[in-house]
């Protein structure tokens, strides 16, 4: 009852100052979260993971809840949505929210990649590269996967994270043909594998992506 006496204060104007500040914030908080409720049980996947998102960092006035957050990065990920597939991913991997569990994050990662997710690529690629979750190294299979990135929408992985593949490219690059590769900026990583030592040799050079 008094909870509803402030609403209808600061609603009407008669509630000014700081204390109304915050409680309007407070309410636009509140209506933000019962929309994505709403979108997410008609079958809103980025509504879910939306919702699984500010239980993870504790915002839209939720108190931080790892299980909650996984709860609802699930349904955002059996909604098709790719954003919540890799962030099922990540809670199996660091056993957040869920118990850990590699096979299940590799799963998600891969479901992920597959739906043209950037990180699910970058990911994938990863757990190829270095012998991840339960994988065997395979060079092979990493490079299909991290030449998938520039392909996929939406653009959702780090800057960091497109630099370190680049290196691990170029590195292989190296390693693979016997080829020095001076400044990693100049080149593409997408499209490193496809350069000849004599392309290098050249100078040859494509700009990079935004």
């Amino acid at each position: 009852q008094v909870r509803n006496s402030i609403k209808a204060m600061v609603q009407s104007g008669a509630l000014i100052g700081d204390k109304a500040t915050a409680w309007q914030a407070r309410l636009a908080d509140e209506k933000e979260v019962a929309q994505a409720r709403r979108q997410a049980g008609d079958g809103m996947g980025g509504a879910a993971w939306m919702l699984g998102y500010w239980y993870k960092e504790g915002e839209k006035g939720l108190e931080k809840d790892y299980a909650q957050a996984f709860h609802w990065f699930k349904r955002g990920a059996v909604l098709h949505d790719v954003t919540s597939m890799v962030a099922c991913g990540r809670c199996y991997a660091f056993g957040r929210g869920v118990a850990q569990n590699d096979s299940r994050a590799l799963m998600y990662y891969m479901q992920a990649a597959m739906g043209g997710s950037e990180v699910g690529c970058c990911n994938l690629g990863g757990a190829f590269a270095h012998g991840r979750f339960g994988l065997d190294k395979d060079e092979a299979e990493a490079r299909e996967w991290y030449k998938k990135m520039p392909l996929c929408a939406p653009k959702d992985c780090s800057e960091w994270s497109r630099k370190d593949v680049e290196r691990w490219m170029a590195e292989r690059l190296q390693a693979r043909r016997g080829v020095h590769v001076p400044t990693l900026g100049r080149f593409t990583w997408q499209v490193l594998g496809g350069f000849s030592p004599a392309d290098l040799a050249r100078g040859e050079t494509v700009p990079l992506r935004p």
